[in-house]
């Protein structure tokens, strides 16, 4: 009775361990069934990610025959179903042989490809698709098949070729703004000079044998044909800003504004204006158009001057990647329902009788501003004066 007791504890013992490892069997022979389980569940996610993608999926061999292919290839090619094109060689789907070579080749030289293509649908039409081609390794690094990814760019392709189409026109169009600018420039001016000076002519001829009202309509004569010439030669400026630009390179915007000032001596004298600026700074630009930009700018205002005496003001200020210039004057002002239409061509809020002009000098500074990447506009207050201000990227403009 007492041996079999002392025995009962060794027995327990020897039954608890045997339990415990049997237990930790269990759960490594249920880890291991688990890891066997994940790249089973790795390969189902990827084939079910592969048929939901909207991109055109093909698989191949190594010789270029379709192993597989996605239902977003099926679509874009035009077919139902796999069987009908499983087994076909991949240059059977492409219309572009040298391109499709130069591709079948990434399995000999061991590399990807991608670019652009020209693809066959089924029934025949043509698109084009931008293609990446991968080769496809076993766990031993062998080249075991070929990966292609296909995506439909016969949008894009057009709007290209339709940009092209637009710029093609546009060119052809500048060329007959020139050819107009010739003639302009030659054909139109000479007439006018001839009415004018003819008409001169006959005033000094047969003077004393006119009256008051011929020689009244003598100088509306001399003076519409002075102005169409004037309008020509501001249409000749105008239609050249693109056409006939030197390059943007660095200038100081004090020298421009010099030249300006001096252009416009007589008038500034004439009407007791004065002209002051800040410091400029250098910047990427076409003298000549900078130099016409300021002296628009404040010609206008001595044009449009109020009672006192005109007063302008030139200076710019750094903001972020370009300079910001500011004209300011002491003149009428501007309505703002009329702040953006003083900019367009021809536009003019006065007169001519009461300001002359022909209403191309603010269009001819948004034309120049525009060529440079900047903007224009301006701030106003009626009966206390405008300031215009205009921006220059600091690194060249888009020479628009």
């Amino acid at each position: 009775m007492k041996n079999k007791e002392a025995k009962t504890p060794d027995t327990k013992e020897k039954l608890s361990e045997e339990l415990s490892r049997l237990r930790n069997r269990l759960a490594q022979l249920e880890e291991l069934k688990t890891k066997q389980k994940w790249p089973e569940k790795d390969a189902r996610l990827q084939k079910f990610a592969i048929r939901s993608t909207p991109t055109a999926i093909s698989f191949a061999d190594m010789e270029g025959y379709l192993t597989y292919v996605n239902p977003a290839f099926l679509s874009l090619w035009g077919y139902r179903e796999e069987e009908e094109v499983l087994g076909k060689h991949t240059l059977e789907f492409w219309a572009d042989s040298r391109k499709s070579e130069e591709v079948m080749e990434i399995g000999e030289k061991d590399e990807s490809w991608s670019g652009e293509l020209l693809a066959c649908r089924e029934d025949g039409s043509v698109f084009n698709v931008e293609v990446t081609a991968n080769v496809i390794r076993d766990e031993e690094e062998k080249p075991v098949a070929l990966m292609f990814y296909f995506r439909d760019i016969t949008k894009r392709v057009e709007t290209q070729k339709e940009l092209e189409e637009t710029l093609s026109e546009l060119k052809r169009s500048n060329r007959e703004l020139e050819q107009f600018a010739y003639v302009a420039s030659h054909d139109l001016q000479e007439p006018l000079r001839m009415i004018s000076s003819f008409t001169r002519l006959l005033e000094k001829r047969y003077g004393d044998r006119l009256d008051d009202d011929a020689r009244e309509f003598i100088d509306f004569a001399v003076d519409g044909a002075t102005r169409m010439q004037k309008l020509v030669s501001d249409l000749l400026q105008y239609s050249r800003i693109t056409t006939r630009g030197e390059e943007l390179k660095p200038i100081s915007a004090d020298l421009a504004l010099g030249r300006a000032r001096t252009n416009l001596a007589v008038a500034i004298e004439e009407n007791g204006g004065t002209v002051t600026s800040d410091d400029l700074p250098k910047v990427y630009a076409d003298e000549s158009q900078l130099v016409s930009l300021f002296q628009n700018l404040i010609q206008n205002a001595l044009k449009f001057r109020g009672e006192a005496e005109p007063r302008v003001n030139v200076s710019a200020e750094e903001i972020e990647d370009e300079w910001r210039f500011s004209v300011s004057d002491n003149g009428l002002g501007i309505e703002p329902q009329y702040r953006e239409r003083i900019f367009g061509i021809f536009e003019r809020l006065q007169g001519r009788e009461k300001h002359g002009g022909t209403g191309i000098g603010l269009a001819l500074c948004r034309r120049i501003v525009n060529r440079h990447g900047g903007r224009i506009w301006v701030e106003s207050r009626l009966g206390e004066g405008s300031t215009f201000y205009f921006t220059i990227p600091k690194r060249g403009g888009h020479k628009r």
